[in-house]
């Protein structure tokens, strides 16, 4: 939608091509962003028997965004003049993506995570308050030589410095 709003060459000069061209990138790393993580939890949510299928849909989804994209342009571009289109029916386009956007929030915020993700995070809370738990609160030389390990890096630690500390 931004895309639509920019303010003409005329108006700001060589910065509106600027920020067309940023905000397209963006855009293009939105969309492979959101097509991954959409095979992601497509794939994780399946079963073995309709994993293909889940994987084909999210294909057709991308190819379908192209396709819609594609018609919308040309419904412009048969619909307003060519002198219409170069001056200011080519942000027609990105404002139709107005009316696409909050069916898609919709879609992504109701979407439930995977059950994987789910899974992993219980895991890390519950991780968490086990190391809550077995934290005792020691003072760094006690905790130096409370561990067999830690003495044994300390003495290596001191045998290897010890040369090059003498005078």
């Amino acid at each position: 939608v931004l895309m639509g709003l920019l303010p003409s060459y005329e108006q700001w000069g060589v910065v509106s091509p600027i920020l067309l061209v940023l905000l397209r990138m963006i855009q293009g790393m939105s969309v492979g962003g959101q097509l991954a993580g959409s095979y992601v939890l497509s794939i994780e949510q399946s079963t073995q028997k309709n994993r293909g299928l889940r994987g084909s849909i999210c294909d057709a989804s991308s190819v379908s965004g192209f396709l819609l994209a594609s018609g919308i342009t040309t419904a412009v571009r048969s619909i307003f003049t060519e002198e219409q289109v170069d001056e200011w029916a080519w942000r027609v386009p990105f404002w139709v993506s107005l009316l696409l956007a909050p069916c898609l929030f919709f879609i992504v915020r109701h979407s439930k995570e995977s059950k994987f993700w789910e899974d992993r995070a219980d895991q890390k809370e519950t991780e968490q308050i086990i190391r809550e738990e077995e934290q005792v609160q020691n003072s760094a030389v006690r905790d130096l030589f409370s561990s067999p390990f830690r003495r044994r890096q300390l003495a290596y630690m001191i045998g290897v410095m010890s040369p090059y500390t003498g005078s």
